[in-house]
């Protein structure tokens, strides 16, 4: 058996004994009718496997237990267990169902007895309203050898089964094609189940003999787990066909059924928020009460302001609300005695913002209260937690009635685009009054024709909203009428933007783009900036249901007429769109006011005055603070927290267009103006003059670094021109890891235009074209191998720092580093661009050149259907103790403030210990490299370890740090206890096996493998990973980048005592 899964469940209604024979879902046990607190558990046996066998042990005396059945009722009497029967024979399987349709088919069964799923069917039962109940009372699963990434052909075909290998060539051996090694299905399928595991408990067993056929793992460690941070992984004894076969008195049952318990009690040791989900029946939500008893130990709180507090959010499956997250309570200043926090909100008493709030929640939702604090690595001490909500039910009639999901695009709708045209389809709106029927239909539009024009047209910008919710629109085609299935959102845009007499020509991305042709959907894809750079005007249309934005646009507009002096304002004013509210006096006595302040005053003196001019609603007064508290720092926030300046696709959207313009409900201004106060608010003296509200009043540094870098390349030749050369792709790219996107994938796909190598899409490489049939980890990996190619250079490993879970720095709660999926040599798609400089590559980029002149071995860097890097160098030893950097050569914990070696120099400006540069801060920091005080600093970082050491957590006997004494020509290093040793400094510091000294990432581990790499400026940690035989070659995951004294300016290739090797990494 290839694969095992075990799913438990909530029922929602206990079930009646019946005979299921016949069934695809047989019951093994069944609890007395009226048990309490009734489970379900479901088993989906794997490749080759039996609903029956795969689970049942033998004994030497011949007596078989099928543990399901006879072990774990007598753990779980309340549990109803059944067995999923597919057909999962290895020859003569005739089968045209692949992964997804046995999904559906388990779907279907679990529907019909009650429910349950496996990875694939999770992700469809979240997105399909006729499974949503699966999903929602879905607590966890467990995996069985699970092959995540595949397995080999090679060695389990014949290890299974006995079959001859020729039977995985079978015409339909559907099942056995999917399960090789990285196949796309496989890749796929994990991609998409990544944003719906953090719902459950997940227990991945991994097998720890190898199988005695071959000798050989059936499936690695590697492909058996997730890698997902609250995965719990263990070994369990056996090979891969016995790891899951029990007997009586087997202590592997044990670990079974009690890490099943943890999933139906939701044990958990701690966790980083507190979340209630809807259930379906909650119709109206009237009350939110919440409480936590928390205390606050962190250093470098003032008097009255606290560096930690809570934060409301709300989480969609599959989903995107615009509410963003709302701040509701601040910890006391540096008390460390628990006290109770309450707050109370009213549907019917609260304020605009908050009802906002509750009129989205919707059945499903998850409330989260969500801790914070300045630095991403602080724990905030919670005592206890609760969440609770009042709400009204659903009468038996709207039970029963679910609403109509989104009607998809028919094929008749779509004719067939001219790909040598370069032809798009462009949607004719009929000229009509706001409130009338829309009537529209679709014209094709070259953008390569041979006379060089083509017919105008205009383009949105939006953010596509609930895929759930439909709308429709009247859409005639040549002889016939039909009706087209589109968003809500594009349904009012097309509204507010439709003329009265004469049709709107207008491209729509998720209207003129047949969404289920892949082929279509990625020639379109490279079309975009062609699009957007080619339209007479792109329209952004932000919506009418965000609190505050016409008030924002109109303060925007009015601050850059008080810069610019474009308009005489007030009744003079003869503008289209927004009208400017102030007059020319107006604006002349805020320029008297704030004339000490040029930089920025003018916007709050602008902001003030239409305050007093009764510019503001109650909903827009309550998103800037309320009453009494009026701040633009709050008022901004709101604006720019929007969706759409967080979205990865709109970036060029509305860079490249000639004209942009951002409309709301009743406003329209110039995308310039917005970017201008974009520019003031951005600046680090605007963020002094609210430094205590921790607020986010500006747009992603993405759209300031591209706007700036487009401007020099539309106007090159202008005297004082910046002469700074465009962007690299891979600049571009990881500029914009904060950006959102509904498909990972489009993280790249949609900057290509801004790349120096990437901005004519005819030139693009093949590896790196817009592709949908290829799976995120495919895309990454040739995004990256390319950049190696193209650079002759490894300086694109050190950018998988920046994700959060490889950092330098510990930014996560959890303790240990979290697994690291294949291919780990590959950048990804999460990060934040704050930590753009925080690799020894940026930080160091001319003063470390640890491989010399050598340049990485070309003939080894061919694509590679394995996702394998192989990549020569030279091998420095292992890490033979790590632990905290030496009180006497490390700056932070000593008196010495002039040390000046590069080991001090490389800690501070890496780990930041007094938050000098702020690069780890939560919200940044004022900070600038060099500005502050070196004994200034010395003393904050005292006052930093005094308020940690309180309540240190690592046990006593490992409060020790590393000594390092040079003797002669070698180096001897040994352990003292420290007494001023901060829990939030990690163990960085480590010593090789051959003397050497250094410092490393948090995930560094005793054991990995010091290198340097042709190609590289700096050395490189890599992990042995597991053999799956004896004869198999080493495989190495990559750790990170590190920073070895002695070493760092080509010694090592210099001396030429070393043989050179080649490293696999996977």
């Amino acid at each position: 058996m290839l694969g095992g899964i075990l799913k438990i469940f909530v029922p929602t209604a206990a079930a009646s004994p019946t005979d299921h024979t016949e069934s695809p879902l047989p019951i093994l046990h069944e609890p007395p009718p009226g048990t309490d607190n009734p489970i379900d558990v479901v088993a989906i046996h794997g490749l080759g496997g039996h609903h029956l066998r795969s689970w049942t042990h033998t004994a030497p005396t011949g007596a078989s237990t099928i543990w399901l059945r006879d072990l774990l009722p007598k753990k779980f009497p309340n549990a109803r267990i059944m067995s999923f029967s597919y057909n999962a024979s290895l020859i003569d399987n005739t089968s045209a169902h692949g992964i997804r349709g046995n999904a559906n088919a388990l779907l279907a069964a679990l529907r019909d007895v009650r429910d349950p799923e496996d990875e694939e069917a999770l992700k469809l039962a979240n997105s399909d309203r006729n499974f949503s109940d699966i999903a929602h009372s879905t607590k966890g699963l467990m995996f069985f050898g699970t092959p995540h990434r595949g397995s080999d052909l090679a060695k389990w075909a014949t290890s299974i089964s006995g079959i001859a290998q020729t039977a995985v060539s079978k015409p339909g051996a559907k099942l056995i094609k999917t399960l090789e090694t990285n196949s796309p299905d496989l890749l796929k399928i994990s991609e998409d189940f990544g944003p719906l595991a953090p719902k459950y408990a997940i227990t991945s067993f991994y097998e720890e003999n190898a199988h005695p056929t071959t000798s050989n793992l059936v499936v690695s460690k590697m492909s058996a787990v997730l890698g997902l941070p609250h995965e719990n992984q263990m070994m369990m004894a056996g090979d891969h066909s016995s790891m899951c076969k029990f007997g009586e008195g087997d202590h592997r049952f044990d670990r079974v059924w009690k890490a099943m318990r943890r999933m139906v009690h939701n044990e958990a040791a701690s966790a980083q928020s507190l979340r209630l989900s809807l259930v379906t029946k909650a119709r109206r939500r009237n009350v939110l009460n919440r409480s936590e008893s928390t205390d606050d130990k962190t250093g470098w709180a003032g008097d009255t302001i606290s560096y930690t507090w809570f934060e409301v959010a709300l989480q969609r499956p599959r989903g995107r609300t615009d509410v963003g997250t709302i701040r509701i309570q601040h910890n006391r200043a540096g008390n460390p005695e628990f006290f109770e926090h309450k707050t109370r909100w009213d549907a019917e008493s609260a304020g605009p913002r908050v009802k906002a709030w509750f009129h989205v929640l919707r059945p499903g939702d998850t409330i989260q209260v969500v801790p914070r604090a300045v630095y991403r690595c602080w724990t905030n001490i919670i005592q206890s937690a609760s969440i609770e909500i009042q709400y009204r039910e659903k009468d038996a009639l709207e039970l029963e009635t679910p609403s109509p999901p989104l009607i998809p695009h028919t094929d008749h709708a779509y004719s067939t685009l001219d790909y040598a045209e370069d032809q798009i389809r462009v949607l004719v709106v009929e000229a009509g009054k706001p409130d009338a029927e829309i009537e529209a239909r679709f014209e094709h539009v070259s953008l390569g024709g041979a006379s060089g024009t083509i017919a105008p047209f205009h383009a949105l910008s939006y953010c596509w909203g609930e895929s759930a919710n439909r709308a429709e629109i009247t859409l005639r085609m040549s002889d016939q009428i039909s009706t087209l299935a589109i968003s809500p959102t594009v349904k009012r845009a097309i509204r507010r933007l439709r003329k009265p007499s004469a049709p709107l020509r207008i491209w729509i991305d998720a209207v003129c783009i047949n969404q289920a042709d892949l082929e279509e959907r990625a020639n379109q894809v490279s079309l975009m900036g062609q699009i957007y750079s080619r339209a007479e005007e792109v329209h952004v249309w932000l919506d009418e249901e965000t609190l505050g934005l016409d008030e924002a646009l109109r303060l925007i507009h009015d601050s850059y007429n008080c810069k610019h002096r474009i308009c005489p304002g007030g009744d003079q004013c003869t503008c289209p769109g927004t009208k400017h509210g102030l007059t020319a006096a107006e604006l002349d006595v805020i320029a008297e006011e704030t004339k000490q302040d040029p930089t920025f005053g003018y916007v709050f003196g602008v902001f003030y005055k239409h305050i007093e001019k009764g510019y503001f609603d109650p909903a827009s007064t309550d998103a800037a603070g309320g009453e009494g508290n009026l701040q633009l720092a709050y008022f901004l926030q709101t604006f720019f927290h929007h969706p759409w300046f967080q979205r990865v696709w709109v970036v060029q959207e509305a860079v490249l267009a000639p004209k942009t313009t951002l409309h709301s409900a009743h406003e329209a201004i110039d995308w310039n103006e917005v970017l201008l106060v974009n520019d003031v608010t951005s600046s680090p003296e605007f963020a002094t003059r609210a430094a205590n509200l921790r607020t986010r009043n500006s747009m992603p540094s993405v759209w300031k670094t591209l706007v700036h870098s487009h401007k020099r390349e539309r106007s090159p030749g202008e005297s004082g021109a910046d002469e700074t050369p465009p962007l690299t792709i891979l600049q571009v790219v990881m500029a914009a890891l904060d950006m959102k996107a509904t498909d990972p994938r489009d993280k790249l796909f949609a900057l290509l235009p801004f790349g120096r190598e990437t901005g004519n899409m005819r030139d693009i490489p093949l590896s790196l074209r817009p592709d949908y049939n290829k799976p995120l980890a495919r895309v990454m990996a040739d995004f990256t191998r390319w950049w190696i190619t193209e650079y002759s250079s490894l300086g694109v490993l050190s950018l998988i720092h920046r994700q959060p879970s490889r950092a330098w720095r510990r930014t996560l709660c959890e303790v240990d580093p979290p697994p690291v999926t294949s291919p780990t040599w590959a950048i990804g798609t999460e990060g934040y661009a704050q930590w753009s400089s925080m690799t020894l590559e940026e930080r160091f980029p001319l003063q470390f050149k640890t491989a010399g002149n050598t340049q990485p071995d070309g003939t080894l860097l061919g694509s590679d259907e394995n996702l394998e890097l192989p990549l020569r160098g030279w091998r420095l030893g292992t890490i033979v103790a790590l632990d905290h950097p030496p009180k006497d050569l490390v700056c932070p914990y000593t008196g010495n403030i002039d040390n000046s070696s590069l080991l001090n120099l490389v800690f501070n400006r890496m780990f930041d210990p007094s938050a000098r540069t702020g690069e780890w801060l939560l919200h940044g920091s004022n900070h600038s490299e060099g500005e502050d005080d070196p004994y200034e600093l010395q003393g904050i970082f005292d006052h930093h370890v005094y308020a940690h050491y309180a309540y240190l957590s690592t046990p006593e006997q490992e409060q020790y740090v590393l000594q390092v004494e040079e003797q002669g020509d070698s180096i001897k290093y040994a352990r003292y206890q420290a007494s001023d040793l901060p829990g939030c400094i990690e163990k960085c510091f480590f010593v090789t096996s051959e003397g050497r000294t250094g410092l490393c990432p948090w995930t560094a581990k005793q054991g990995d493998v010091v290198t340097v790499l042709h190609g590289g400026n700096v050395p490189y940690l890599l992990r042995l990973l597991e053999k799956q035989s004896a004869d198999e070659p080493d495989r190495f995951m990559l750790v990170g980048e590190c920073f070895v004294e002695g070493v760092m300016t080509g010694e090592v290739v210099g001396n030429g005592t070393r043989e050179s090797e080649v490293f696999v990494l996977q």
